[in-house]
């Protein structure tokens, strides 16, 4: 509205405006008769249609915009009230076109949460191509009114994001930036067959997994989000690692592989982690997990193995393994323990540092802007001192 105000102030009045107005007109009417002409012969899917609405009504606007150019009178003229007043009124008009259901609207019962909403640790997960087909449906290219319209089906769909309205947890992670080993993880997921994807699906603690139609289906054999394996096999490229991933013999309850020397310990027949012997408080930032192990274990965490995240057990200081290609795991001694991940990147204190001496410089710097200069006031007193 801003910048429509701005160019409608600023519409010229010459011969230059009236040499491109003309210019304009013929190019706006040779554009409109080309679109049209191509509505009427060809065969044109949606997305073209779309596209070909789009321009002919550009077409349109501009004939008009250069019909209104030719016609200004002078500035001096009676008309040119009433052709200020022509341009006021299509220039509005134009705008509330243009944005009428570009923000469509819902009730406020929309955020309510959802009667059948859980607060525990599962995670949901979005194959792709699942995902691109439920949206493509409440969100066609040629009218985004059709959730607005549908809002009750929209709101149950558990799109992404809506999980966030009820505390649901999702494994899908949307953002444009993405840490590298994760990506890696979501890759491996996507191109996996059916008979290995069920134990990565596992290994990040998804617990459902959603399709096409919106229903949430359950996973084989679901995981907790943190649980306790006794043994590791150790990998020498990401390769291996891969291909032990992939492996639909794998068990990740019992068993984690972690690129690093070392051997392929099997896990003991009949093993089978317990999560039920762990108590997890997530507190964002920290995460702390009571261990009850039986005997040596390895605690994994399915949450991605992040830059900044530290590890204690019973308070002292332990190193994070990256387990199963991008979540945390750490070596856990026989008995009851509390082990914390803490989210502490060691930039954190640095950057606090520069950010509060660039705010005190800039503070200074305004300070001194501010004092009156004793030479110029100096100079000032003595240029207006009336002479005798």
């Amino acid at each position: 509205s801003v910048v429509a105000g701005i160019g409608a102030g600023a519409w010229g009045r010459g011969d230059r405006s009236r040499q491109w107005g003309r210019r304009g007109l013929v190019a706006a009417i040779t554009l409109t008769v080309i679109v049209m002409v191509a509505l009427l012969l060809a065969n044109a899917n949606d997305g073209a249609w779309v596209l070909a609405r789009a321009l002919l009504t550009v077409g349109l606007l501009l004939v008009l915009a250069c019909w209104l150019t030719l016609a200004q009178p002078d500035l001096a003229s009676a008309r040119h009230m009433r052709w200020s007043l022509l341009v006021l009124l299509v220039v509005a008009a134009d705008l509330m076109w243009a944005a009428w259901g570009l923000n469509p609207t819902v009730p406020t019962a929309f955020y309510d949460p959802q009667p059948a909403a859980t607060t525990s640790y599962g995670r949901g997960y979005w194959r792709e191509d699942d995902e691109r087909a439920r949206f493509d449906l409440f969100f066609p290219v040629r009218d985004y009114r059709v959730a607005a319209n549908s809002w009750q089906q929209m709101r149950g769909s558990h799109l992404p994001n809506l999980n966030l309205l009820d505390r649901e947890y999702l494994f899908d992670n949307f953002e444009p930036l993405l840490v590298g080993h994760y990506a890696d993880y979501i890759r491996l997921l996507e191109s996996a067959d059916d008979a290995a994807r069920p134990r990565l699906l596992q290994a990040a603690g998804v617990t459902s997994l959603y399709t096409s139609s919106g229903a949430s289906e359950p996973t084989e054999r679901p995981a907790a989000r943190a649980w306790l394996v006794n043994s590791i096999c150790w990998h020498e490229s990401a390769e291996s690692l891969a291909a032990a991933l992939t492996d639909p013999r794998w068990n990740p309850l019992t068993q984690a592989h972690i690129l690093g020397d070392g051997g392929c310990d099997e896990p003991p027949p009949g093993d089978e982690a317990r999560p039920d012997s762990l108590l997890l408080n997530d507190e964002g930032s920290r995460v702390q997990i009571q261990v009850r192990a039986p005997r040596d274990s390895w605690l994994i965490l399915a949450d991605t193995d992040y830059p900044g995240w530290t590890a204690t057990v019973d308070g002292e200081p332990v190193p994070i393994y990256r387990a199963n290609l991008a979540f945390r795991a750490v070596q856990v001694p026989p008995g009851e323990h509390t082990v914390a991940f803490r989210y502490e990147p060691s930039w954190a204190t640095p950057g606090l540092l520069v950010s509060a001496l660039s705010l005190l410089v800039l503070l200074v710097l305004f300070r001194l802007k501010d004092a009156p200069n004793p030479d110029s006031t100096s100079d000032t007193m003595t240029t207006e001192r009336p002479q005798r």
